[in-house]
């Protein structure tokens, strides 16, 4: 119906979009807010705006739909984000985000290393060796870290019991 009006109004302009509208018993919002829809849904724009997006990418290798976005925008492009989010998804062209794994432990140092006595020992009663754990814990870019001291033979007889 809306192609319809569309084409009349292209062939003759002097017939307006209203008169039309009211003469097939259509709203006129509904035929402009049709032609705002034929616009943003035409398939040769993505097209094009997806090859845009491919050149932007191979040329900043790293650039996500953010920046991507506003690049489009400063060639003179008005798109918004979720559509350069959606087409990088459709395309794969997200780029991964590279985590930073710090390194808690150093092992390469001279200082002596002690073999680890607590595997040989037969413990018979309580209060015979006692354990230490450091964790680290990593909040926003620096490190805490939390200790906890642990009686062994405890922890053994609690796992003895739940098995």
């Amino acid at each position: 119906m809306y192609q319809w009006i569309d084409e009349i109004h292209e062939s003759n302009p002097t017939l307006s979009v209203a008169r039309l509208c009211s003469a097939l018993g259509v709203s006129r919002s509904g035929y402009y807010h049709w032609l705002g829809r034929k616009d943003r849904l035409s398939e040769e724009s993505d097209i094009h705006l997806k090859e845009l997006i491919y050149q932007i990418v191979i040329e900043f290798v790293g650039y996500g739909y953010r920046r991507v976005t506003h690049e489009l925008r400063r060639h003179g492009y008005t798109v918004n984000h979720k559509k350069v989010l959606s087409l990088m998804r459709q395309e794969n062209l997200l780029c991964q985000r590279n985590r930073r794994v710090f390194k808690t432990t150093m092992s390469s140092h001279s200082l002596p290393v002690y073999p680890n006595m607590a595997k040989r020992m037969i413990l018979t009663g309580i209060n015979q060796l006692w354990v230490s754990d450091i964790t680290y814990i990593s909040i926003d870019g620096s490190f805490v870290y939390s200790y906890r001291r642990i009686q062994q033979e405890m922890c053994r007889l609690a796992l003895e019991q739940t098995r």
